[in-house]
């Protein structure tokens, strides 16, 4: 059995699998979606709620909530807007080509809580804000 300590860190593993060229392009597919889960989720512990009281807030089924937190699936436009008005956050997605040198995504709101930048597909830049 391995101590604790010779374990490698999520870090550590990701760095590795990312050097697959197709784990690499499934994992930037999902960024965007990785990022929004993270602040729904945030923002969802925050207002103490559960993913079936999100749920019924937002009009949605708990399965679609799950879906989102997962960060394994892209949530559309209009589930994008009903998690808006049901966590009563500004949910803001910037999106630049790849091909831009350097690119600039001005996060509208000052209030940003939460703020991720990465690659995304095809190597594009991409910054999730809520606040």
């Amino acid at each position: 059995m391995k101590k604790l300590s010779e374990l490698k860190t999520f870090r550590e593993i990701l760095t590795e699998k990312l050097e697959d060229p197709e784990f690499r392009a499934e994992w930037e597919r999902l960024a965007a979606a990785r990022a929004i889960a993270t602040v729904v989720i945030q923002r969802r512990v925050e207002l103490n709620l559960s993913q079936t009281g999100l749920a019924k807030i937002a009009g949605v089924s708990q399965p679609v909530i799950a879906r989102v937190e997962s960060g394994d699936h892209s949530p559309t436009i209009e589930t994008l807007i009903k998690l808006s008005t049901a966590l009563n956050m500004e949910i803001v997605v910037g999106i630049t080509p790849a091909i831009w040198e350097k690119p600039t995504i001005n996060v509208p709101s000052k209030e940003a809580t939460s703020v991720t930048e990465t690659t995304a597909s095809l190597g594009s830049h991409l910054v999730v804000s809520a606040a």
